[in-house]
């Protein structure tokens, strides 16, 4: 739904201008784009990855310039990816990237939010959100005080627990 008004003052530009002049006015409806998210997981480890799938309908039939996605971590940090176009059918476009790349990480535990917007030719553009939750990846280290015990003899056994990102195990 599009509505505009217009409005125009023509005065008498003097001596020697033209009697009258031609205004061409062209109205060019468009639509919103429909797009479609979809993540290979919905929960991941920490360090781990996820693959984030778009479709985006070229609503206008004027052509998809790009897809991107933004992923907002827990802790705030927002990630920006230029996705990978694969495949277009009739006036669907497919588009995908990785979380993490060369840019991003998922060492933060917590809920992360995963939009992906798709842009036309002529700049208009439409998004979908999904949820990414990344849990602790748990990190267990072993040690003794030898290599190795007579037998019969005492042993210690030290152990340390930890997460990815060093941070207490607590919720």
């Amino acid at each position: 739904n599009y509505s505009a008004n217009y409005s125009f003052n023509v005065t008498d530009a003097g001596s020697g201008s033209p009697a009258s002049r031609n205004l061409s006015i062209f109205l060019i409806p468009f639509s919103s784009l429909s797009v479609n998210i979809s993540l290979s997981v919905n929960r991941t480890e920490q360090l781990g990855s996820v693959l984030i799938s778009g479709n985006v309908s070229d609503a206008n039939l004027v052509g998809i310039k790009n897809m991107t996605v933004n992923v907002t971590a827990s802790n705030g940090t927002v990630y920006f990816i230029n996705m990978t176009f694969l495949r277009v059918s009739g006036t669907v476009y497919q588009f995908s990237a990785t979380f993490p790349n060369a840019t991003g990480a998922t060492v933060h535990r917590g809920n992360y939010s995963v939009t992906v917007t798709g842009t036309d030719s002529i700049l208009v553009t439409g998004n979908a959100t999904a949820k990414l939750t990344v849990y602790a990846n748990v990190i267990v280290s072993l040690s003794t005080l030898a290599s190795t015990y007579a037998v019969g003899g005492t042993a210690s056994l030290y152990y340390r627990v930890q997460e990815a990102a060093n941070s207490s195990l607590t919720p």
